[in-house]
């Protein structure tokens, strides 16, 4: 569950606790580099304003002249993931669950969402559990506050730089909401039925991002019971293999500021780890 919340995933500011370990913002430089890139942990629902408080993650966003993302944001995407995120009409809510498990999912939906069942009666059971879940959790964002992941796109363009997709929209969302049926049916069960574990596991996440705390959030997610070792080989291990696969090429064409979810920095398959056993030199930077 608590893969689910990052990959889906303030008006606070991020704290400046900071130890050299443990920071949000990390320099690529050296094995051949000319100028250094930088990686920067970013969380989904968080806003610019972010960027705002912390000027340090301006000053080296404006030395580079690429902007890479997890996939290529704009305006168009919510309408562009609808098609995915609908089932056919053999296989609505109502029609794959137990009247019983029906009325659970309706009472979940009318607290989170505040709207019945019904209303999203021809979506797949993965999309449900990730609107639930990116609702329940904190989310800073607005149309004067938009998110991160997006503002550094904008930003990009606005320069006339190079902006860069790691993956397509179509691979996100195949994903994320093409599982095996009956591993839909259990993921919007579960988020339904442990939806105050998940708004609390949500708001744990938050303050841990908030402080920076790479640690903390990497052993959150080794302890994440809800999880299958294939989920997380399929989330985690394969994406930030297959990018790490990409990275080098463009690193070496510009200096490159790349702004994935923070999840995919930590742990033995992140993207620290994988870019130094490639012979960069990556470091953290205090902001």
């Amino acid at each position: 569950m608590k893969k689910i919340i990052l990959a889906i995933a303030f008006l606070l500011p991020l704290t400046n606790t900071y130890a050299q370990k443990n920071s949000l913002l990390w320099q690529i430089s050296g094995n051949g580099l000319k100028t250094p890139s930088y990686l920067f942990g970013t969380y989904h629902l968080v806003g610019k304003n972010l960027v705002d408080s912390l000027p340090e993650i301006r000053t080296r966003f404006n030395t580079c002249n690429a902007v890479v993302g997890e996939m290529i944001m704009d305006s168009t995407m919510a309408m562009k993931l609808v098609p995915y995120m609908m089932a056919p009409d053999s296989l609505t809510l109502d029609k794959i669950f137990t009247p019983a498990e029906y009325q659970q999912i309706d009472t979940a939906i009318k607290q989170i969402i505040h709207v019945g069942a019904e209303g999203l009666n021809h979506f797949k059971p993965a999309a449900v559990a990730t609107m639930l879940s990116a609702l329940s959790a904190p989310n800073t964002t607005g149309p004067a506050n938009p998110g991160i992941d997006m503002y550094f796109q904008q930003e990009g363009k606005r320069r006339n730089e190079k902006i860069i997709g790691l993956e397509t929209l179509q691979q996100q969302a195949e994903m994320l909401l093409n599982e095996p049926m009956a591993e839909q049916k259990k993921q919007l069960l579960s988020t339904v039925k442990k939806r105050d574990q998940l708004r609390s596991e949500s708001l744990k996440m938050y303050e841990l991002y908030r402080h920076q705390d790479l640690d903390a959030l990497g052993k959150m997610l080794d302890n994440d019971e809800e999880m299958t070792p294939e989920q997380t080989e399929k989330l985690l291990k394969n994406r930030n293999l297959n990018w790490i696969a990409q990275l080098p090429a463009i690193m070496n064409a510009q200096p490159t500021f790349i702004a994935v979810g923070v999840g995919h920095l930590i742990g033995q398959y992140g993207l620290i780890k994988q870019l130094r056993l490639k012979g960069y030199t990556v470091t953290a930077v205090k902001i």
